[in-house]
């Protein structure tokens, strides 16, 4: 009987293993190839249609404000966020460091519907102007989940079916209790493989339908510039100063590191000097003197 129950396991794992790959083959064909009109009529009953891609969409913005602006900005987005309710946008991430008014940074990370979030999106531009600020740069990434999707749902329908054989054999074929607990062991086995694989299923799925958008604030300086006829000539003041600025640091830090080596040659040369044999004067008449 043990033999019999291990023959059926062989079975069932082998169909398990063969159908998630014909699946698969129909379904990447399915992707690649536009479907006829009358695909639903001439499709097999359990083949999807992938009718359109499936995009998880991620949004960046990078936002500079002036720094005593920056928080009130930070938590009016944070509160916008909370004010829609969870259902619509919920805060993944939120962080904001403040120094001093030049070193004020902070991260926003959104997860929200996309029509929300459209919406949200458009009025980023405003706020930073109302907060004397502006969107320094903007990013649109997407990631194509259609075949992970697919794949998945094909392996949860086959583990759904080996599961389903599992549970009928272990109801309907009595046997020594060797062969049930065996039974029972694989099918606690495929049952975990299933909850693991419908929770991937269920978080690529919740990625498709919602957007994740990420803001970046930072204290921007040359948000004080002056914009004028004379801007070309205070942003040269400043460059100037700025590589003076430099070129003095590096100075002193050449001046800390080469003073104490220097002033130690320097002490080394005084008394090698005052310790070396002088030379004796020779008179004005002395033959060595002239060269004789």
């Amino acid at each position: 009987m043990k033999r019999v129950v291990i023959l059926t396991l062989a079975a069932l794992s082998l169909a398990a293993c063969n159908k998630p790959s014909s699946t698969g083959a129909a379904q990447d064909a399915a992707a690649v190839a536009p479907a006829p009109p009358d695909a639903k009529a001439k499709s097999p009953p359990g083949a999807p249609i992938v009718s359109a891609a499936m995009l998880a969409y991620t949004y960046g913005y990078d936002l500079i404000a002036p720094a005593k602006a920056l928080p009130d900005l930070f938590a009016q987005h944070q509160k916008a966020c909370a004010d829609a309710g969870p259902a619509a946008c919920q805060v993944v991430g939120a962080a904001m460091s403040q120094g001093d008014d030049k070193t004020v940074t902070g991260r926003l990370t959104i997860q929200a519907r996309p029509d929300w979030l459209a919406g949200f999106r458009e009025r980023l531009a405003g706020d930073a102007k109302a907060a004397g600020g502006r969107i320094a740069d903007s990013r649109t990434e997407s990631e194509d989940l259609t075949r992970q999707i697919v794949d998945t749902e094909a392996a949860v329908r086959a583990r759904s079916a080996l599961r389903d054989r599992l549970q009928a054999i272990l109801a309907t074929r009595p046997g020594k209790l060797s062969d049930l607990l065996d039974v029972e062991k694989e099918l606690a086995r495929v049952q975990g493989e299933l909850d693991a694989t419908q929770s991937e299923l269920a978080v690529m799925k919740t990625r498709v339908a919602t957007s994740r958008l990420t803001i970046n604030y930072s204290a921007g300086a040359s948000l004080l510039a002056p914009r004028g006829a004379w801007a070309p000539l205070a942003e040269a003041v400043r460059g100037a100063a700025g590589g003076l600025a430099t070129t003095l640091g590096f100075m002193v830090t050449l001046i800390v590191l080469l003073g104490p080596w220097a002033a130690a040659a320097a002490v080394g040369f005084l008394i090698m000097r005052r310790f070396r044999p002088r030379k004796p004067r020779l008179a004005p008449d002395d033959p060595q003197r002239r060269g004789v």
